[in-house]
């Protein structure tokens, strides 16, 4: 699955450069750590920026000397196999045969000696393919390098394969359970129940380390990323910005508008596209945002459906419109 790793071409979103350097930093304090659970946890509902973060991490840790990024997946719902769990053991096996030229042999020779193995259980296919050419490494040599590998799995919620999901973690768990293993797994989603439920059993809970994005203040980050946006949209079409004050938006604005994103990066962006897409004017469209509720105001379909945004963006602000509704009805009068 070549379109499926963290160098895959095509769109790829990254974090602004010095944004979201806490939950970055917590990721990469985890990874080396040696005596840190061997699972890291990234929830966060949708539209929070997990893939960003995700990838960013995956770039940082391939260029950290010797490499120490050994694999990565990245679901996409709807993209075929990306889709699917069916290839995912393989693809880890073969980025970690080209990160760790040592499990190359072992990775071959397993599937020469039973070609059957990619259609095998999950727990087969990662005890063969990862877990014994990993063993069978001289540990001689290979504890040399004082650092643990990291595999990045981004987006677990959009594999369709629920229970196959849920199997591979089993299976990371009950492989941890059994003994140390140097290879860390890094993964990313949504905290839908299927993905809740087995991160709560006892044997998993006990071998991760858990982050969850809504704990992370993004407020600044988002001011930093709305400035940014603006800026660039000055440099690339001054046409848009003619009539306006040059310090147009105020920081005040700025602020405002990161307050109202409510730590949705994807909100963030949306608004910009909104305010700056050359239908009516910017300043009125930007007071029009700022003077609308947070979240239940019909202004914001509007504002998604004007930005011409894609199906993805349409259904993080319903599924975020659903949870501000839900907590609406729930809170106290």
């Amino acid at each position: 699955m070549p379109n499926a790793a963290h160098n895959r071409g095509g769109l790829r979103h990254h974090c602004l450069e010095g944004t979201r350097e806490d939950v970055i930093a917590e990721i990469m304090d985890w990874s080396e750590g040696s005596k840190n659970p061997p699972v890291c946890w990234l929830s966060g509902s949708a539209g929070f920026g997990k893939s960003a973060i995700m990838q960013t991490v995956a770039e940082r840790l391939a260029i950290l000397d010797k490499g120490v990024l050994a694999g990565s997946f990245f679901f996409l719902r709807g993209a075929g196999a990306r889709s699917k769990f069916t290839r995912v053991i393989t693809t880890l096996a073969y980025h970690i045969s080209r990160s760790i030229p040592e499990t190359k042999d072992p990775i071959q020779d397993a599937l020469q000696d039973d070609p059957t193995i990619p259609h095998q259980s999950i727990r087969d296919q990662f005890r063969k393919l990862v877990v014994s050419p990993l063993q069978q490494l001289d540990e001689t040599k290979f504890a040399e390098e004082a650092k643990s590998f990291v595999v990045i799995m981004d987006a677990l919620d959009e594999c369709d394969d629920h229970e196959s999901i849920c199997e591979f973690i089993t299976a990371l768990a009950q492989t941890y359970s059994q003994g140390q293993l140097r290879l860390k797994f890094l993964l990313a989603s949504r905290a839908e129940n299927h993905l809740r439920k087995i991160f709560a059993s006892e044997m998993v809970r006990a071998r991760t380390y858990s982050l969850e994005l809504e704990h992370f203040d993004a407020q600044d980050d988002i001011t930093t990323f709305l400035e940014s946006q603006f800026m660039k949209i000055r440099h690339e079409n001054d046409r848009t910005f003619q009539g306006l004050d040059e310090n147009w938006p105020s920081d005040v604005q700025l602020a405002a508008l990161s307050k109202k994103s409510e730590g949705l990066f994807i909100f963030a962006a949306t608004v910009v596209s909104y305010i700056m897409d050359s239908k009516g004017s910017p300043r009125k469209k930007l007071d029009q945002v700022l003077e609308s509720h947070v979240g239940l105001d019909p202004l914001y379909t509007q504002v998604l459906l004007s930005a011409n945004c894609n199906q993805y963006h349409l259904k993080c602000w319903n599924l975020r419109c659903k949870r501000d509704t839900s907590s609406a009805r729930s809170a106290p009068i």
